[in-house]
């Protein structure tokens, strides 16, 4: 089974809308491992109960819940497991948050 991360900006997306994002969570849910941080939960929660999207505060704890049920939830300040390309390395691999700067470039 595949771990895969959502971007808060899908999650979002699959929650207000109906097309790729909500069909990628759903295959996701299904036939994968997903894994959030409580930190991404907590951004999600924010960014969802901004005043655009109308939702009620129900609603966002119902999702949540329901999400954060199905997800592994990792713990960010013990490891981060990085999944993707790593410097030329195509497995998972935990890291150490504090590499990921190093690890993946930039500023």
């Amino acid at each position: 089974m595949t771990l895969v991360v959502i971007d808060t900006n899908v999650l979002v997306s699959a929650i207000i809308g109906h097309g790729k994002p909500r069909r990628l969570l759903r295959l996701v849910l299904r036939d994968h491992s997903a894994v959030a941080s409580r930190e991404m939960l907590a951004e999600l929660a924010d960014v969802l109960a901004r005043d655009k999207f109308s939702l009620t505060p129900g609603q966002i704890a119902r999702f949540l819940t329901i999400y954060a049920g199905r997800c592994d939830v990792v713990d960010l300040e013990r490891r981060v497991a990085a999944v993707g390309m790593l410097k030329n390395e195509s497995r998972a691999k935990a890291v150490d948050p504090l590499r990921l700067k190093e690890i993946w470039g930039g500023p």
